[in-house]
Order: C-alpha cells, then structure tokens, then sequence
C-alpha cells in the first residue's frame, strides 16, 4: 500500500488498537465515528484523522465511517487482509499460553508449528498443532508458508533460535525473551520484552500513589537525597 510517507511507529500501534476495537463492536453497529472510536480508546480525535491521513484519509464528515470497509482498509495496511502462517519455538508457559490465543485466527494469523527441543514435548500437539524438534525447522518450512517466527525459549537459546529463523528466511521475529536479538538486513524484529512494560505500569502506579499522598499532605514530594 502506498503512503504519503512512512508512518512512525507510534501511528501503527494506533492503527492495530483501532482495528482490535472496531472487531469487538456489535454486528449490528454498521458505521462509527471518529468521536466514539478516540473516546473508547482515550486518543483525541484529531489524533484518530490525523493517523489516516497518512494513507489517503477515509469517511465523510458527519457520515462517520462504514465499519465494514474501515475493517477491511486497516487490515490491508496492517497486513492482515491475508493470512499470516505462524511458528512459535519455546512452549513453555508463555509459548503455550501465545498457542492457545484463538483471536490470532480472527487476526488472519495462522498458527502452523509449535517448535521445542524438550524430548518430553515432542509429538504432543496444541489445538492439533504439532510440537516438532528445531532441528526439523528447515525442512518444515520448505512445505510451509511461514512469515512470522515468534520466539519464547530460555534467553540463552534466544539468538540461536532467531538466527534458525533468519536461516529459515523467516523475515518477521517476534521474541518475548528478556534479551534484545539482532537480526541482518531484509528481517524486521520485534523485541517485546514484557517486563518494560511492567516497569512502566509500576511507575505510572507509584505516580498515582505519590500525588493522591501529596495532596493529603501524607508525604513529601520526591527526594532522591
């Protein structure tokens, strides 16, 4: 799809959240406007036009926009308007729980292979998804069309899977480990590291804690003496 010019990453992340809200509204809510959409997402709505701006704009002012076609245009950009195969190494806690995560098929995502070197896992299967050894990686995707490679292993194997997956010419990685992968030229990596965003929520916390306290005269203000 052609832009006006590239959109910063920021804009996509609005445009995923617009697309996951518009999903889960009512079949029956055939058009929505940009008010309701910035208002149930906390984004202004200025914001919420302005993001589309980017791609040639849509709606008409006072007619809102038709849900249907607001769905299927936020999905071609995203890329979800066809499906995405899927593979996930590491099934563990989080592979497992990321496995069984239905609303990836409502995504156009499609969960392929399940990959482990636990000899224990192999053989079993997840929603009749196979758990195969890495090593069958190679030959697996000469069969399959797979796009995404989500890594969820140990941070030790980390790379090592990523660079399996680079190998595999699986061009997106998406890793949840605790490290940051690297991968060359023609790849694009999404380190998601959850912790960060943990951290960010505890500091948003102690934020809200530390000025309700300071309003009732309960604490000081900050001091790092």
């Amino acid at each position: 799809m052609k832009y006006r010019r590239t959109p910063p990453s920021l804009t996509i992340n609005r445009l995923a959240r617009y697309l996951n809200y518009l999903t889960l509204l009512p079949p029956e809510e055939t058009h929505v406007s940009s008010a309701k959409i910035s208002k149930a997402l906390g984004i202004k709505a200025t914001q919420f036009r302005q993001d589309f701006h980017y791609f040639g704009g849509f709606g008409r002012p006072g007619l809102g926009y038709d849900r249907r076609l607001l769905i299927e245009v936020l999905e071609k950009i995203l890329g979800v308007d066809k499906p995405q195969g899927m593979v996930i190494a590491g099934v563990g806690h989080l592979g497992t729980a990321l496995a069984s995560y239905s609303y990836f098929e409502k995504m156009n995502l499609k969960l392929l292979g399940l990959f482990d070197s636990n000899p224990k896992l192999i053989g079993l299967s997840i929603r009749s998804v196979p758990i195969l050894h890495p090593d069958s990686l190679p030959e697996f995707t000469k069969t399959h069309d797979v796009r995404i490679g989500v890594i969820t292993t140990p941070k030790e194997a980390a790379q090592v899977i990523c660079d399996l997956f680079v190998r595999c010419s699986i061009r997106a990685i998406w890793n949840f480990t605790s490290i940051q992968l690297n991968a060359p030229s023609g790849f694009v990596v999404r380190n998601e590291q959850p912790a960060l965003g943990l951290l960010a929520l505890t500091f948003q916390l102690n934020e809200l804690e530390h000025i309700g306290a300071y309003k009732n005269e309960t604490r000081k203000p900050y001091s790092f003496d």
